[in-house]
């Protein structure tokens, strides 16, 4: 009987629910500062003539971020001269920057426009990564005389 007695004893102390805090979880929730918005022309672009597409990005934080990765996508008859990713060292608190790109259209189409977008990545001042999307724009084009070279 002692040994039964001593049985449920041991369960009812360990069918007892932690003590308060032993169980707690938390998290950190941090707001992503970044915002971007993509510039190309807004009327039709000659196809072979090369154009610019302005990505900026504005910093509403405090904090400046740094490492600031931004890469072009495009639809293959848009071509990208040179890299598609760009850098920009860092962007003051409260402040903005940019990274250009060339693009030229090999042919247009017949209805609509190319979706071109950019996405990338930041360091916060504590090291956090902060993801940078929201960057697309139509760029469409009309029959030029020549391709993109």
């Amino acid at each position: 009987m002692a040994a039964v007695l001593a049985c449920v004893a041991l369960l009812l102390v360990t069918a007892h629910p932690p003590a308060a805090g032993a169980g707690d979880v938390s998290a950190t929730v941090v707001a992503n500062p970044l915002t971007l918005v993509l510039d190309v022309p807004p009327e039709p672009v000659e196809t072979g003539r090369r154009i610019r597409a302005v990505a900026t990005v504005a910093n509403a934080g405090a904090s400046p971020v740094t490492d600031v990765v931004l890469t072009i996508h495009t639809p293959g008859e848009v071509r990208v001269y040179r890299d598609a990713t760009a850098s920009i060292r860092r962007i003051r608190g409260d402040g903005s920057a940019g990274a250009a790109w060339h693009l030229c259209v090999d042919e247009p189409l017949v209805n609509g426009g190319y979706i071109v977008s950019v996405t990338g990545e930041a360091v916060g001042a504590t090291g956090e990564s902060y993801p940078i999307a929201g960057g697309a724009a139509v760029l469409t084009a009309t029959a030029g005389r020549r391709p993109c070279r």
